[in-house]
């Protein structure tokens, strides 16, 4: 069998069968060179390579616009949007990605909102947050709860799982381990992967890793930006009733932080290692939280 060889005019490559030639993405003026050439010779000069050069792909397939799980999906504040779009849907199933990037915005503009209330001087004596709060809670609860069964669809469980939250410390434990568990692979009773497009095919993989990462450099940006602001606009901030809850919520979400860190190591041993590390960090963020409300 005929072996190809081709250079980029530094470094020589091969050697190819024509077969595995056809898939390199050489040019007409690409120098090539075979047992039978004396002497390196552009590839649109050698007649058998003439056929790569009019290789017509078939067009790309653009996902469906009314297709909910299209990779246009995949810009981080679409997953907010798309949940608040299913309000009530409980039915079908919810990736990963689309839970926790609602998760991330949810406590973004929740954190927001009891800011504006004590700003604007109207959050409620001994509670810490007032109507603006207590008016976007309310509007986020039941798609809040709708992403969170089809989560757990997703990983072939019943949305009635959720309840299990309500044993204390195991049963949010459990709950959350159930949320980052993986989806399951092709069809469940539940519906069909939301990993796959309409016809079968998977979605361009993404990066687990990048998008964990990219969430911890937002919360970490949002964060340092809070306590920034915070001291410029309220003086002895940490004497405010709001502080309590808002400082117990920010140390559960770094209590979080380990165990999306787990997402971006692709080593399976590694990975186990940070989720037990991640999930005892956890369960003192949790005893830290609750001890703010007790003493």
């Amino acid at each position: 069998m005929k072996k190809y060889f081709y250079t980029d005019g530094v470094d020589k490559f091969g050697p190819f069968t024509l077969e595995e030639l056809k898939e390199k993405n050489i040019s007409r003026e690409t120098q090539v060179w075979y047992k039978e050439l004396e002497d390196w010779q552009t590839a649109g000069s050698v007649s058998e390579l003439n056929e790569i050069f009019f290789l017509s792909p078939p067009p790309l397939i653009k996902p469906n616009s009314n297709n909910k799980e299209n990779i246009n999906s995949g810009k981080t504040t679409n997953w907010y949007l798309k949940v608040l779009r299913q309000y009530a849907d409980f039915n079908g199933r919810a990736r990963r990605k689309e839970y926790w990037m609602f998760v991330l915005f949810n406590m973004i503009f929740a954190i927001a909102a009891m800011i504006l209330d004590n700003v604007l001087g109207i959050a409620i004596k001994g509670v810490g947050y007032g109507p603006v709060y207590g008016l976007y809670t309310l509007a986020v609860l039941i798609p809040g709860l709708a992403v969170s069964v089809r989560r757990l669809h997703d990983v072939g469980k019943s949305g009635w799982m959720i309840l299990i939250a309500l044993i204390p410390l195991i049963g949010t434990i459990w709950l959350l381990v159930l949320i980052v568990t993986d989806s399951d692979s092709g069809e469940n009773k539940y519906g069909t992967n939301p990993k796959e497009i309409k016809d079968g095919k998977f979605i361009s993989s993404e990066s687990t890793g990048d998008t964990v990462i990219l969430l911890v450099v937002i919360w970490m940006f949002v964060s340092r930006l809070f306590w920034t602001l915070i001291p410029k606009f309220i003086d002895r901030y940490y004497s405010e009733e709001w502080f309590k809850p808002v400082n117990a919520l920010m140390t559960l979400i770094w209590a979080i932080i380990p165990i999306g860190l787990a997402f971006a190591i692709k080593d399976k041993s590694k990975q186990i290692v940070l989720f037990v590390l991640g999930g005892i960090y956890l369960i003192y963020g949790l005893y830290e939280t609750v001890k703010q409300f007790i003493e």
